[in-house]
């Protein structure tokens, strides 16, 4: 692979006392384990010469946020500008209108839809942050000048909910007027309980007094030698009337078995579905 003089040198290298063997290492890998990601890295960092296409910001800061993943992908389309609303559909040779979906009046750009649509300017005006993102704007008319500075988790929860306003205009013709606050809290309550409940399995501690868990921990027991475990659970949706059924069968070491998973129409309730769960099983 090298000619003599580099073999030469390679093999002239000293080697630590207590290294026995000599291996091919990747330095990009902790690991010292080749990979296509970190070699993708090192040619698009050094190797390629991409300073044309950085963009300046606390983009590290986007991955650290105490929100849900959805959250911190919409943000970092956001700052991206590659989110699809009007404009950027418009300009790329996509037809369709380029006026905004809730006021029907302005230039649907990204700061149009998230922060000056006058809806959106109330809601900011609500929760006492159109003062910054004013002032903000009056300095720098750009998305991304706004953005990492108001890098604060309830702030981007709320646009989302906003973005999810002008979604269900666009697509099902709903008018949401109070339900953008509900609807950021629950998703943050919910994505928090979870959290919160994951980090109580894995350490044995106690969750917050305040966290809503619904349904007791339960864990599995071992069996005695020669019997089998059945889990069942029932799920419902309303949506589409309908039941689902899983049941799940593990033996005496706690070994998967074999798994079921049933849908059954109209819907019915939870002992109903869990009832029927558990004749499938038999």
């Amino acid at each position: 692979m090298f000619d003599h003089n580099t073999s030469q040198l390679i093999l002239n290298t000293p080697l630590h006392p207590f290294v026995d063997e000599d291996k091919i290492i990747w330095k990009a890998e902790k690991n010292g384990s080749y990979s296509i990601r970190s070699a993708y890295q090192i040619c698009v960092t050094k190797i390629a010469d991409n300073s044309h296409l950085h963009v300046s910001g606390k983009w590290s800061s986007i991955g650290k946020l105490k929100v849900p993943p959805k959250i911190r992908n919409f943000v970092w389309h956001v700052c991206q500008g590659c989110f699809p609303h009007h404009a950027p559909m418009f300009s790329r040779g996509i037809h369709c209108p380029d006026d905004c979906v809730l006021c029907g009046t302005n230039y649907e750009d990204n700061i149009h839809v998230l922060l000056e649509c006058p809806g959106t300017m109330q809601a900011w005006q609500e929760v006492n942050l159109w003062d910054i993102i004013d002032r903000t704007l009056r300095q720098n008319y750009n998305m991304d000048a706004l953005i990492f500075p108001l890098l604060d988790h309830k702030c981007f929860v709320i646009t989302w909910s906003l973005w999810k306003r002008r979604n269900l205009k666009l697509w099902q013709q709903q008018n949401e007027t109070c339900r953008m606050f509900e609807r950021a809290r629950h998703l943050l309550d919910d994505w928090r309980t979870a959290q919160e409940v994951r980090s109580h399995k894995a350490t044995n501690i106690p969750a917050h007094p305040n966290s809503v868990i619904h349904g007791p921990m339960i864990e599995l027991t071992k069996l005695t030698y020669g019997r089998y475990k059945c889990n069942i659970d029932a799920c419902f949706s309303d949506s589409l009337n309908m039941t689902g059924i899983d049941i799940c069968i593990r033996d005496d070491q706690g070994e998967f078995v074999m798994a079921e998973t049933n849908c059954l129409s109209p819907l019915c309730d939870v002992d109903v579905g869990e009832a029927v769960g558990l004749h499938t099983a038999l």
